[in-house]
């Protein structure tokens, strides 16, 4: 399996927050050894942080996997991060979490909306996977 198809099962069988999968995937591939304890961290990252709606976990795991490989070099950082934080936003138009799910508002937990945003999780996955390297 690659990443992509990790991640999108972390989310959809497993049981997991859209942050938490697509960090698991790395991990899961072997592309970076994320410890157990930063893992467990970034359970309260769910439905734009703890259900505010605010920033999607996508773009937070995006973040910080990039700090976890490139570190102290700042200007790496900041280059790869602008470059996943514009990629997602050029793709869905918004990186809010409530944005993205608007047309799910009354029925958030459905498959539907679940389904939509496991393809977020998939493609920004992709998209990560070609900025870390």
């Amino acid at each position: 399996m690659n990443e992509e198809e990790f991640a999108k099962e972390f989310y959809l069988c497993r049981g997991y927050n859209c942050c938490e999968s697509v960090l698991l995937s790395f991990k899961e591939s072997n592309i970076l050894s994320v410890p157990d304890e930063i893992l467990c961290s970034f359970s309260g990252f769910f439905r734009g942080i703890i259900g505010s709606g605010c920033i999607c976990g996508v773009v937070i795991a995006g973040c910080f996997l990039i700090g976890f490989k490139f570190g102290k070099d700042r200007q790496e950082v900041e280059r790869r991060t602008k470059a996943f934080f514009d990629r997602f936003k050029g793709k869905f138009g918004s990186v809010c979490c409530r944005v993205l799910t608007k047309n799910y508002k009354e029925n958030f937990y459905s498959k539907d909306r679940k389904n939509y945003c496991a393809e977020i999780i998939s493609q920004m996955t992709l998209e990560l996977k070609e900025i870390l390297k």
